[in-house]
């Protein structure tokens, strides 16, 4: 990713969902922060799905934010790289009960070019 691409990402996009410092707030698996490095995005997922589907609109082909190409994604701390695709959303399928569902942040190693 190019640094001028990852400046004007960061600009307009901080976080997917609400943000919130207090520990009442109940996360859904829209709740998504990024952070990146290099030409990784690093998408924290605050709530994993029962379904094990994941849609982040804002690295999506409609929000036009990202200009780079998706290569792959990887789960941190498995081996597993789900499926994906790119269109309105980045769309990610890794499958009812792969990973426990539940209120334990997973981060998706998103690598880009």
């Amino acid at each position: 990713m190019k640094k001028e691409e990852y400046l004007s990402l960061i600009d307009e996009v901080i976080a997917q969902g609400p943000y919130t410092d207090t520990y009442d707030k109940h996360f859904t698996s829209e709740d998504i922060r990024f952070t990146s490095k290099s030409n990784h995005i690093y998408a924290t997922v605050l709530h994993w799905p029962e379904d094990g589907e994941i849609h982040i609109k804002a690295l999506g082909n409609d929000m036009k934010l990202l200009k780079s190409t998706i290569r792959d994604i990887e789960i941190l701390g498995t081996d597993l790289h789900p499926a994906f695709a790119r269109n309105k959303e980045l769309d990610i399928s890794c499958g009812r009960g792969v990973i426990e569902a539940g209120d334990m942040p997973v981060v998706l190693k998103i690598t880009v070019e």
